[in-house]
C-alpha cells in the first residue's frame, strides 16, 4: 500500500471516530471541515456555521442556509412536475405516467388507482372521476401554488357552474313553447285528419 493511500486510510478512520463522537462536519463539499461544536448545539440543527469557509449553510442540504425547511432535490421535483409524476396515494411512491390509459398499478406496492382521481380501482366511479380529479389536481395549468390553484379552480367551478345554469335558462326558456307549437300541430293534424 502506498504512503498516500494509508495517509487517505488514516484520514478515515479518524474522520469516522469524530463522527461516532457526535463531530459534525461542513456539508459543502469544497470544505468538509469539522465543524465546532458551538455550531449546531443539537444534531438535528439545519443551520450551521463553518469557521474555515466561514459560509452559513444548511446542514441538511449543504446549500446556503434557507429558513423553510424544503430541502428536496430542486431538479427532481421540477423534473416530476414537467414528466406528469405523481405519488402513488397508498405509499407514495413516484410513477411516472409514459402512455396508455388511467389504470395505473404501484410497481413498489401493487396498489391499483386511477390515474386522475386517485381513487383505489376496485371501487372507482365514473361518474366521480373527473369531478375528483379536477379537485385534487396539482398541475401547472391551474397554478403553480396552492393559493393560486385555489383561486384558479373556483373561478373555473364558477364559470362551469353559470354555464349549466345558463344552459338549463335556455332550455327551460326554449322547451315550451317548442312543446306547444309541436302539440298543436299535433292536435291539428288529427282534427283535419292528416
Amino acid at each position: 500500500m502506498s504512503d498516500i493511500t494509508y495517509q487517505k486510510y488514516v484520514d478515515f478512520l479518524e474522520m469516522q471516530q469524530q463522527v461516532l463522537q457526535g463531530a459534525r462536519y461542513c456539508p459543502r463539499p469544497e470544505c468538509g471541515q469539522v465543524l465546532p461544536n458551538t455550531s449546531a448545539k443539537k444534531n438535528n440543527n439545519r443551520r450551521v456555521y463553518c469557521t474555515a469557509c466561514e459560509k452559513e449553510s444548511c446542514f441538511k442540504c449543504g446549500s446556503d442556509f434557507h429558513p423553510i425547511p424544503m430541502c428536496g432535490d430542486r431538479n427532481y421535483s421540477s423534473w416530476c412536475r414537467n414528466n406528469h409524476v405523481q405519488a402513488c396515494p397508498n405509499c407514495t411512491w413516484a410513477i411516472e405516467k409514459t402512455g396508455g390509459c388511467k389504470h395505473m398499478s404501484c410497481t413498489r406496492c401493487s396498489f391499483e388507482f386511477c390515474w386522475y382521481c386517485h381513487q383505489d380501482w376496485s371501487t372507482h366511479s365514473k361518474v366521480k372521476c373527473y369531478p375528483l380529479a379536477y379537485i385534487r389536481s396539482k398541475h401547472r395549468y391551474f397554478g403553480r401554488t396552492v393559493p393560486v390553484r385555489l383561486v384558479t379552480k373556483t373561478v373555473f367551478a364558477g364559470v362551469a357552474a353559470g354555464a349549466v345554469v345558463a344552459g338549463t335558462g335556455v332550455v327551460l326558456a326554449v322547451l315550451p313553447p317548442v312543446l306547444l307549437w309541436h302539440c298543436g300541430v299535433y292536435v291539428k293534424d288529427k282534427i283535419t285528419g292528416h
